[in-house]
């Protein structure tokens, strides 16, 4: 029987499955299209340095480097791959041949030794071939990277002398720059400097004119002040006289005479009468009545006058307005006035009232929405009275509700004249509402002489 010879089995095989050496193989891969995209930019960059400079678009010159240093850098990461990719290859060949070799050792043991000098020539053979194949694959790599160094060394090259160009150019151009400033500089100072003396002239004429006409209307000053000289020390003396009898000192005067002559309390009221308003409205147990042309809306102390309203109208007081002077309001449909009268009732016009004087009413109104005990008589009429319970009166003066609209302080009359003060009440609530189809002339309010 003839003996089992694992090196005669495997020498066909492994002679058949063994590759080719690189070096012998024709190369059937065609080359990436980013080797020839990186060659033609590699190109480009001169011809961009040398169009920058033509056109001074220093894009020009710094986008083909930038394109070819990224096709250099796709170019190097797919050679690294194939790189890494042969080297498993040849790893995991290695590890073939040493397993087979192996094999062949343990399988030297039981052959003879004939049939093992034949089995070790093959094996040697397959060994020599794959180490010739190896050998192929590192010098193919080696060529690779010097193929790969050489390209990069051009790049490089190139973009360090466009860049050395571009600096150049940028550096020429700012030199031609300045060089045109400091001419365009000496020919603007001189005209710049004659212009400004031109201007100065122009305007230092009428100035010095003027100076001459002030200087005589000085002297002519002088003269008439040497003229006026006692005039004015006579107007002084009699200025110093009236300073000790003010309008103050006439009012109390006044106040003074009449408490004397009457029994009940009668007082000149000249300053802003606004206290007395929230006084009624702070002591008002019964009625309080407020008769006003106006109802101005005080950004500074409204909001405290419809909180002091409210806060006495839920005591279940009674409050009145009688508001609205006679030129305010129109009965036609299109008036200009800011208070337009209609079949049974009236309407107030916010457009037509630009100054103001009835921008309270709406608040008014909101809050009559909630107390019945609140009425606003609309009277056509110019007085001002101030009427709390049967207490006291305040006949004309101005406050809050009528400020800006009189513009000039007037003088009220404050009293606790009883029949004052009820005749006041009774005479408010006779008189009607204003109404459309008639305008009488409003009647007077206050007690006449």
């Amino acid at each position: 029987m003839a003996s089992f010879n694992p090196f005669s089995q495997s020498e066909n095989p492994a002679s058949e499955t063994s590759p080719q050496p690189v070096a012998n193989r024709p190369v059937s891969r065609k080359a990436p299209w980013t080797e020839a995209a990186e060659t033609f930019s590699i190109i480009a960059c001169g011809g961009g340095v040398a169009t920058a400079i033509i056109f001074q678009q220093i894009a020009l010159a710094i986008v083909p480097p930038v394109f070819a240093l990224s096709f250099n850098i796709i170019n190097r990461s797919r050679r690294l791959q194939q790189t890494r990719a042969r080297g498993v290859l040849s790893q995991q060949r290695t590890q073939e041949l040493r397993s087979e070799l192996q094999t062949i050792q343990d399988s030297f043991e039981s052959l003879p030794l004939a049939e093992r000098i034949i089995e070790i020539e093959a094996c040697l053979r397959r060994l020599s071939q794959a180490t010739v194949e190896l050998q192929g694959q590192q010098t193919n790599l080696v060529e690779d990277m010097e193929d790969d160094r050489e390209k990069i060394k051009e790049a490089f090259a190139i973009l360090r002398q466009g860049v050395y160009n571009l600096s150049h150019h940028t550096n020429t151009s700012i030199d031609r720059l300045r060089t045109e400033l400091d001419t365009l500089r000496r020919d603007v100072e001189p005209s710049a400097q004659r212009v400004a003396q031109q201007i100065t002239q122009e305007a230092i004429a009428p100035l010095q004119q003027q100076q001459q006409q002030v200087q005589g209307e000085l002297n002519q000053l002088q003269q008439h002040h040497s003229l006026l000289s006692p005039q004015v020390q006579q107007l002084t003396e009699a200025v110093t006289h009236l300073r000790t009898h003010t309008a103050q000192h006439w009012l109390s005067e006044i106040d003074r005479r009449l408490e004397s002559a009457l029994p009940y309390r009668y007082q000149v009221v000249a300053e802003d009468a606004s206290d007395y308003i929230f006084q009624a409205l702070n002591q008002g147990k019964e009625h309080v009545l407020i008769v006003t042309p106006w109802l101005e809306l005080n950004p500074g102390r409204s909001q405290a006058l419809l909180e002091a309203i409210d806060a006495l109208l839920s005591q279940q007081v009674f409050v009145s307005f009688g508001w609205g002077r006679r030129g305010d309001v129109g009965r036609a449909r299109d008036t200009h006035r800011p208070i337009a009268l209609k079949d049974g009732g009236w309407r107030y016009q916010p457009e037509r009232d630009p100054q103001g004087y009835y921008r309270l009413l709406p608040q008014l109104l909101e809050l009559k929405k909630c107390h019945k005990r609140l009425t606003l008589k609309l009277l056509g009429t110019s007085e001002r009275i101030i009427v709390c319970d049967r207490d006291w009166a305040l006949l004309g003066g101005h406050h809050l509700l009528c400020h800006a609209a009189t513009n000039t302080p007037e003088v009220g009359l404050y009293t606790n004249d009883p029949h004052v003060v009820v005749d006041l009440s009774q005479r408010f609530n006779l008189v009607p509402h204003l109404k459309r189809r008639s305008l009488p002339m409003p009647q007077r309010l206050m007690v006449e002489s």
